[in-house]
Parts: C-alpha cells; sequence; structure tokens
C-alpha cells in the first residue's frame, strides 16, 4: 500500500456568478424556445422558468454549472432531446414533448 500523499486543486469553471436571470433568458431566446418548452427539457414547471427569468429565485448550483455547459455545448440539447413537430389546424397549438 503506498501511504505517499499527493497534492491536486480543483479549478471551478465560475457558472455559480456567471449565471443570472439574464443568463437563462439568453440561453432560451438562442435556442428560440418557449419558457413553456424550455421547462419540459429542463424537467421543471413554467414557473420556475419564470422565476429564474425575473431573478426571484436562483438556481442551485448544480443546474447553474448544466446550463453553463448547455450554453458552452450547445449539441447537449440535441443530444439529450428530441424534438417531433405534429401536424396541426390554426385553432391548436404546437406542442414540444421530449423523446
Amino acid at each position: 500500500m503506498n501511504d505517499s500523499k499527493r497534492a491536486f486543486s480543483v479549478t471551478r469553471d465560475h457558472s455559480e456568478n456567471i449565471v443570472d436571470k439574464d443568463f437563462i433568458k439568453a440561453l432560451r431566446l438562442k435556442r428560440n424556445h418557449t419558457q413553456a418548452v424550455f421547462a419540459s427539457i429542463l424537467g421543471v414547471s413554467v414557473k420556475t422558468i419564470e422565476k429564474w427569468e425575473q431573478g426571484a429565485v436562483k438556481p442551485r448550483p448544480l443546474v447553474k454549472k448544466f446550463l453553463y455547459l448547455l450554453d458552452l455545448h450547445p449539441n447537449i440539447f440535441n443530444d439529450l432531446y428530441a424534438f417531433e413537430s405534429h401536424a396541426t389546424t390554426e385553432a391548436e397549438p404546437v406542442v414540444f414533448v421530449p423523446a
């Protein structure tokens, strides 16, 4: 058994400071998602998205990191979720459901 000690350091990505209400709204708008679609993708309620974008509630640190990574690597949206478009009439709303 090796009793030697090793020193290491962890570098943080600063997502805690970067991801704020403006960042979240900009990320959603970059993807051309409504609050409802964005909420569905993230598995949260539309109310939660509204509160985040208003700054009334801050996402947890892990959620901030995830949003930061989604911004850095937009293909993650496509890797995680597939969108289907359904034929509709003008009276029917268009609903996107993650596969």
